[in-house]
């Protein structure tokens, strides 16, 4: 018969063979691999680096949201990031859930220029090449002391499948009458100026480096990179009348008036024309994408997205130049975030 100490030592040995066997399953980590959304690469970048949950990690790649959606779809993403939905390709499994949202700044480069008042209007004849010259009556007519050159416009646009050109695109068809704007995710389509002077860059931060570069070019990005290259950029008119500059409480704004325009999908339908004293107008909402039916990395999905919108993204978005998402936007992602698997 074994003694208490002998029977203690038996007993050990078993817990300790048990969790031999039990432990790579009971304890490995997951690592998530995903991407898309250059727009949202510096928010969703630094959500990976400080999330600390059981050891799992998150690479995150912010090439293009129509990268996001294709590597996605095709499985090599475990969870993607997108500014615009699917239009056709999606997993019949997609659920989409807001993340995060912020200001679409327009960058410019003219030596001299600080600042710069733009209508929608004016904006979209820039953008389609029916405004060539920065001392174009129409400029200059917003621009009254402004010392604009007699030089030409550069175009600086994003040449792939982007989010953000959707919904710039987007804004541009409901703001502007005549210019044959449509909403696109390749600019061109869309009806913007792909010709010779212009310049087709692949991510939001590749546009704002080669107008940093260059002089007498006007792209579009995200306000982080912007304000991380000390680009000057364009106060466009809003639906109130005012020139508004991207800043984090102007979009704020905006975002706060756009919240009962989120569908039971999770996608909002923004209203560019929107009449909000001190909004500025030109913004988005970067949506996750990830599955509603038992995938093997859900759990970990869910977990993570559930990190960027209640504690991320409330602590970080305004130092990076994003929004965190408003009351009823915020209240249908988490809702959202519950039917991942």
């Amino acid at each position: 018969m074994l003694n208490k100490k002998a029977i203690s030592i038996v007993a050990g040995l078993a817990t300790a063979a048990s969790l031999a066997i039990a432990g790579p399953a009971a304890f490995a980590s997951t690592s998530l691999t995903a991407g898309g959304s250059s727009f949202a690469g510096g928010m969703l970048t630094a959500c990976a680096a400080s999330w600390s949950h059981s050891g799992d990690s998150v690479t995150y790649t912010g090439n293009s949201s129509g990268t996001g959606r294709t590597n996605f779809a095709g499985g090599s993403y475990d969870f993607g990031a997108a500014d615009a939905p699917y239009s056709s390709g999606a997993p019949s499994d997609l659920v989409y859930v807001p993340l995060v949202a912020g200001p679409v700044a327009v960058g410019f480069n003219v030596p001299g220029v600080a600042n710069l008042n733009l209508t929608p209007s004016v904006l979209g004849g820039i953008l389609s090449g029916s405004i060539t010259k920065w001392n174009a009556t129409a400029i200059k007519n917003l621009n009254k002391s402004a010392r604009l050159p007699n030089a030409s416009i550069v175009v600086v646009y994003r040449n792939t499948t982007s989010g953000t050109t959707q919904n710039v695109t987007k804004y541009l068809s409901q703001t502007t009458s005549g210019q044959g704007w449509t909403e696109n995710s390749a600019f061109g389509s869309g009806g913007g100026f792909t010709g010779s002077g212009s310049v087709g860059k692949a991510a939001s931060i590749d546009v704002v480096n080669y107008v940093d570069g260059n002089s007498y070019t006007i792209g579009y990005a995200d306000l982080k990179d912007t304000l991380s290259a000390h680009l000057h950029f364009a106060a466009i008119q809003n639906g109130h009348g005012q020139y508004v500059k991207p800043t984090v409480a102007t979009a704020g704004k905006f975002l706060k008036n756009q919240a009962s325009n989120v569908g039971s999908n999770g996608l909002v339908s923004f209203d560019y024309t929107a009449d909000v004293a001190g909004a500025y107008n030109l913004d988005l909402v970067t949506y996750g994408l990830a599955h509603n039916t038992t995938s093997a990395k859900g759990a970990t999905v869910k977990a993570f997205f559930s990190y960027v919108i209640n504690s991320c993204s409330p602590s970080k978005a305004t130092g990076l130049g994003y929004v965190a998402l408003p009351g009823a936007i915020k209240t249908k992602a988490l809702a959202l975030v519950r039917t991942i698997k």
